[in-house]
C-alpha cells in the first residue's frame, strides 16, 4: 500500500528548514539520499517550507529514518527538541496499524505541542 506523508511546516521550525537545506541539495549526499524516495515540494523563501514523499509505508519509514539519522547533529537542527518532534513523528507512522494513507508532520506538532500563551 502507497501512503502520503507531508512533512511541510512552518519555515522557523527545524524540521521545515531541514526539509529546505535537503531540497536546496546544502548538506552532504542530499542529492543521493532524495534519489530514494519519489518526493516533491519546494523550499520556500518566506512562511513554510513544504516536503512531501511517498512510497510503501517501510520505503517513507526507511527514508525519513535515514534523514532524521545523517542529519540530527547539523547546527542547523538546533535545539534539538523541535527535530526530536521528526522522530516521535516517524515512530508514529511506523507503529501505525491502520490502514491510514495520510500523515501530516503540521497536524501531529499541533496535536502533540500546541502553542500557549505567554503572559
Amino acid at each position: 500500500m502507497t501512503i502520503i506523508v507531508n512533512c511541510s511546516i512552518y519555515e522557523s521550525h527545524r524540521v521545515g528548514q531541514l526539509f529546505s537545506h535537503l531540497m536546496y541539495e546544502l548538506f552532504p549526499g542530499a542529492k543521493a539520499m532524495l534519489s530514494l524516495i519519489e518526493y516533491g515540494g519546494c523550499p520556500h523563501d518566506g512562511g513554510e517550507h513544504t516536503f512531501w514523499c511517498k512510497g510503501t509505508k517501510e520505503d517513507v519509514v526507511t527514508f525519513l529514518t535515514l534523514v532524521w539519522e545523517t542529519y540530527r547533529d547539523h547546527r542547523i537542527l538546533r535545539p534539538l527538541y523541535e527535530y526530536d518532534q521528526l522522530k516521535e513523528f516517524i515512530d508514529e507512522i511506523a507503529n501505525n496499524t491502520t490502514n491510514k494513507r495520510t500523515y501530516w508532520f503540521r497536524q501531529f506538532v499541533n496535536k502533540n505541542y500546541p502553542v500557549t500563551e505567554v503572559e
